[in-house]
């Protein structure tokens, strides 16, 4: 197609119809791009084609029908054959570098990982690409592709200059496969997720594990100790203290605001939330232990299991502001909800998957990828 013709067409066509000719040319390009490179390879392999050596160990053995992955899909090409001519006459086919890297499904592992970052099934990925490539091969790119990502995010080094904060949390993904999720804050509030460790349940040898490892990855405390905000699980807890026994453990009032919450009528929710809410936006330890009293008296005049559940959780309700941490990071430190928001990503990116094999490491794999 000459420019002048290219250059009307584009004119003449709506936004569709210009994209469709310019994506169309592209393919051409990159056809026309591949036909030369496979025919440089048979001329380094069967030189010219009209004049070939006498003692040419290649010959031409025409052309058939091919097919190759470019631009996101599978296109159709004509290739070039070649066969080899054998110590004892015989003659074999020879497979072109260049046809066999074209024809490699691989050219669109990238595409299809992404796809099923995206929440795409397997089969969906299969259909958006025209048939182009099956299931099971889109599944075996995927295991190949999330195993790169999950090497690449075990990879990464921590941060030199250490977190101030640490939150732990755990994401149910089966009845018998919980992961136990790890974020760092920085001092200039940036947030990473660190690890995961993936169990049976959110359990004490896990917890360990996953702080264990990160401490051989060079993870190291801003500060003299860690500030460790988590929902008052005990096994956390305890996995955590065996390796940083002078953490700071600060208990995240949105889990305990829906625990208090479960034992009182619906009438009761606002005020106790009122009474919260203070609680949270409290300045220092002594507003914080007066507010703290306040839900306590609350609590014990309506439901006596709910006074004992605030005070299970005790000065851990209370350890930022005992820290003299200013008022205006109570939003982000007084729950886990930023590690909440990344498991919420996490959920709805993995929301296609039915059955997660406990025996493998597909956990890992898709939880390092997204």
């Amino acid at each position: 197609m000459s420019k002048v013709s290219l250059q009307e067409q584009l004119l003449q066509s709506n936004s569709t119809e210009t994209s469709e000719i310019f994506n169309e040319l592209l393919r051409g390009a990159a056809r026309l791009a591949l036909f030369d490179l496979m025919q440089e390879e048979v001329l380094a392999l069967c030189g010219p084609a009209y004049s070939p050596s006498a003692d040419a160990s290649h010959r031409r053995a025409g052309s058939e029908k091919g097919l190759c992955y470019m631009g996101g899909g599978k296109e159709s090409i004509r290739r070039p054959r070649v066969r080899r001519i054998l110590d004892d006459g015989q003659e074999e086919e020879v497979s072109l570098k260049s046809y066999q890297a074209a024809r490699c499904s691989e050219n669109i592992r990238e595409e299809i990982a992404s796809l099923l970052l995206e929440g795409v099934s397997t089969r969906g990925a299969s259909r958006l690409k025209n048939g182009s490539i099956s299931k099971s091969a889109v599944s075996t790119q995927w295991v190949a592709k999330s195993a790169q990502k999950l090497e690449e995010f075990r990879g990464r080094p921590l941060a030199e200059e250490g977190y101030l904060v640490l939150m732990l949390d755990g994401i149910r993904l089966s009845d018998e496969l919980t992961a136990i999720v790890a974020l760092g804050i920085r001092d200039d509030g940036s947030k990473e997720i660190l690890d995961f460790k993936v169990g049976c349940s959110e359990n004490t040898e896990v917890a360990s594990d996953l702080i264990e490892g990160l401490k051989k990855r060079g993870l190291r405390s801003r500060a003299k100790r860690f500030l460790v905000v988590m929902d008052g699980s005990e096994a956390l807890e305890k996995g955590l203290l065996r390796h940083y026994p002078d953490a700071v453990i600060q208990r995240c009032l949105v889990h305990k605001e829906r625990n208090l919450h479960s034992y009182l009528p619906r009438r009761h929710h606002v005020e106790l939330s009122r009474l919260l809410q203070r609680l949270r936006r409290a300045q220092g330890a002594d507003a914080a232990k007066e507010a703290y009293r306040d839900v306590l008296r609350f609590l014990q005049k309506h439901n006596a299991a709910a006074a004992e559940s605030l005070e299970e959780g005790g000065e851990q309700l209370i350890a930022l502001q005992k820290l003299g941490v200013p008022a205006t990071l109570h939003r982000t430190l007084l729950s886990t909800n930023a590690i909440e928001n990344a498991m919420l990503n996490i959920r709805r990116r993995m929301s296609k998957v039915n059955r997660w094999q406990a025996k493998t490491d597909m956990a890992e794999r898709y939880l390092a990828s997204v």
